[in-house]
């Protein structure tokens, strides 16, 4: 068989069809190999990212299809896929697309590449590249496992995921790395994989780990002969961490990166400058213009070297987090104010726009519990957070579905997803969830009400959302708004004039017709697109445009927990000869400055309130992107039920129709839902004339109002 046939799908999509190698007889051989990843190589070098792994996913298809006839042969085309898969790991480091790093380290030691959440793999191989003796495979094997391990623990102390992995690796490949330091020839990019290892054995509490690394490390940077460019590496990596095992302190380590010898990226002189000046309070007070200056020469780097605005704010959102020690300090002194003013000049928004600092933020893990913080006070719960973070945890992932790890338990091991999918909640398990979190949060003390309910806002500092809003409201009978933009809200519109997409979800047609029942007994105007016969460029021009209080879209949300930046609502399912159509975050994230104050944007969309916070309030989701100074937002955390979104769906509109303001209208409708107030149901009816919805519509008999499952997953964000 020719190579063109046996890599078929790779040599359809190839620019150098001509190239000899397709039209030869395939052979196991060193030639037809590097033949192949010279092509290869040639077209990742002159695509996009996304093309990289395309390529890589087809000539990957090509390799599975090779028939062995040896081990040696079986070995050598495994060496061969796990070439091509490292060789793109850094492509997505660099981009930090975390979700699609976690596929290509497992692609790299399995047998198919896949994207498939739950897989199987055998590190093994790679022991098996070092014990044979097969040149092709002895040539190149270091170079590749350097890559590969870089990126493994990159990724793992960034997601805390592939705790078996990371196990294995310790167990029987860690030495093999540590091996590889020597002072006859130094390997590029060594000195980075341990540096990855140094961080992430440091979050997971293993400080044998992090000596032997931080050793090795400090063993070819003291080397006669070791390239001055790398041991800028070196000293950036114990700036961070791992200085406490060299006769070096920390200090020290950031002044060298700061005098000049060396050139560094944009990000770094932040992160130092957030380093050294954050041991305590004051030290940040006197030096925050410098913090400040640091921030905005990292903005003239990202805008010049990312050209699409998605690009550019996923960046910016994923390296937040470096400015933690700066931000740790503020909340640890209650410094709200300042705390907002960092945020504020990160994310550029012109002071006179951003919010005051009557704000709280609420902080989850901290020694003493729950951290809640407002200008100049700090209250905790007084837990054991150890203890708690563990059961929160399990309960997180057994009612949500998630695979949320613990980075200093190594113990601990999240489940796999369920059968329904990650990100969809079990309803068996809403009681424990909810009791758990009321006790960790301690939102049966008084003292933590007074401080959630005098509040304007609440910003959870974590990871990941939690549902403490729906809790607030039904512990404490009222909730503040998730802050979300940190822009200071635009004064609310009358409520006048209504946009409403129904789609075609099971309850959709339902809801938009009770709704418009309800808009209708208000005086209420309201333009209806209903998904059989509407195009999405039409709703979408009437969504832009100013002239709409309140815009209403009932449909399917998308939310991808691996890969947030491509959540989409989906306006209708393609149903005969009606095409599927969906809205990107790109083409509703942001409004003009035509708009004329505030609007409230109700999502009845599953997720629709869904974030990957990674610690960023500029977070990837439409509950981040949907909610700015001119747009408020209602909507869900997780897939919701049909009939409780129903339900909620119509309480809110009476209320907003009865003019309360939209955080008093989510408050309101929230707490009768919870009370399950027949006498709203009969109100209703009469009303709004609705007898004929009166089955369909509230309080069904398979709704338990208490269960956090029904009412929890509703947010009000601004």
């Amino acid at each position: 068989m020719i190579t063109a046939e046996l890599f078929s799908e790779f040599y359809s999509i190839s620019n150098d069809q001509e190239n000899e190698i397709w039209h030869q007889e395939f052979e196991i051989s060193n030639e037809t190999f590097d033949n192949l990843l010279r092509v290869f190589y040639e077209e990742v070098r002159l695509k996009g990212m996304d093309d990289a792994l395309e390529y890589a996913t087809k000539i990957c298809t090509g390799v599975n299809r090779i028939v062995v006839s040896s081990v040696h042969q079986r070995i050598i085309t495994d060496f061969l896929r796990f070439q091509i898969c490292s060789s793109v790991l850094p492509l997505l480091s660099e981009a930090k697309l975390f979700n699609k790093l976690f596929h290509w380290i497992v692609n790299a030691i399995s047998d198919e590449v896949s994207e498939s959440v739950e897989r199987s793999f055998h590190p093994d191989i790679i022991e098996s590249f070092f014990a044979a003796q097969i040149p092709y495979v002895r040539e190149r094997i270091i170079p590749n496992f350097i890559c590969w391990s870089q990126n493994l623990f990159y990724y793992s102390r960034i997601d805390g995921g592939l705790q078996s992995l990371t196990k294995y690796y310790l167990d029987h490949q860690f030495k093999m790395l540590l091996g590889l330091c020597n002072r006859c020839f130094f390997y590029e990019n060594l000195d980075i994989a341990l540096a990855q290892i140094i961080v992430w054995s440091s979050n997971n509490n293993l400080p044998e780990i992090k000596k032997q690394a931080t050793s090795a490390i400090m063993y070819l940077y003291e080397s006669a002969g070791y390239p001055e460019k790398w041991k800028k590496n070196i000293e950036f990596a114990l700036a961070c961490c791992g200085h406490e095992y060299t006769s070096i302190a920390q200090m020290q380590w950031i002044d060298k990166l700061l005098d000049g010898r060396h050139e560094l990226k944009a990000h770094e002189p932040m992160q130092l400058f957030a380093l050294k000046h954050s041991s305590d309070i004051d030290e940040i007070i006197e030096n925050w213009q410098t913090i400040k200056t640091s921030i905005s020469t990292y903005h003239t780097f990202v805008n010049k070297n990312h050209h699409h605005e998605n690009e550019i704010s996923y960046e910016i959102c994923m390296s937040f987090n470096l400015l933690s020690p700066v931000t740790y300090q503020l909340l640890a002194n209650s410094k709200v104010d300042l705390l907002n003013e960092l945020i504020g000049h990160y994310f550029q928004i012109p002071p006179e726009e951003l919010i005051g600092s009557e704000n709280i933020y609420v902080a989850p893990y901290t020694n003493e519990g729950a951290m809640y913080v407002r200008q100049n006070n700090v209250l905790f719960s007084e837990k054991d957070a150890y203890v708690f973070r563990k059961r929160i945890t399990e309960a997180i992932n057994n009612f949500l579905n998630w695979t949320v790890t613990i980075p200093d338990d190594f113990s601990y091991m999240a489940p796999v997803p369920s059968k329904y999918g990650v990100g969809v909640p079990n309803k068996l398990m809403g009681k424990d969830f909810e009791n758990v979190l009321v006790d960790y949060f301690g939102l049966e003390e008084e003292k933590i009400k007074k401080t959630v309910t005098n509040s304007s806002g609440y910003y959870f500092y974590s990871t990941y959302q939690l549902p403490l809003q729906a809790l607030f409201v039904k512990t404490f009978g009222y909730s503040p708004p998730l802050i979300q933009s940190f822009y200071k809200p635009l004064p609310a519109r009358c409520l006048k004039h209504v946009l409403i997409w129904q789609g075609d979800c099971m309850t959709s047609e339902l809801e938009c017709n009770t709704i418009c029942r309800i808009f209708e007994h208000h005086g209420v105007s309201y333009k209806r697109f209903n998904w059989h016969d509407a195009k999405k460029s039409d709703f979408l021009a009437e969504y832009h445009s100013s002239n709409y209080d309140l815009v209403w879209i009932s449909c399917h949300g998308e939310f991808d927990h691996f890969a947030p930046y491509d959540s989409h609502l989906v306006l209708n399912m393609e149903v005969e000869n009606i095409e599927r159509q969906i809205i990107s975050l790109s083409e509703i994230g942001q409004l003009d400055e035509s708009q004329n104050g505030r609007r409230l944007l109700v999502l009845n969309a599953c997720d629709g309130a869904s974030t990957s916070l990674h610690n960023s309030p500029s977070s990837i989701g439409y509950g981040a992107k949907l909610s700015h100074k001119f747009q408020s937002l209602i909507s869900h955390q997780w897939p919701a039920d049909n009939n409780a979104c129903l339900a909620l769906g119509c309480l809110l509109t009476i209320n907003l129709c009865q003019g309360h303001t939209y955080l008093d209208a989510y408050n309101i409708s929230l707490k009768q839902f919870i009370d399950n107030e027949y006498h709203t149901l009969n109100e209703m009816q009469n009303k709004y004339k609705l007898g004929e919805f009166r089955e369909d519509i509230l309080f069904g008999q398979n709704i338990d109002h208490t269960n956090i499952f029904y009412y929890g997953s509703l947010a009000y964000l601004e």
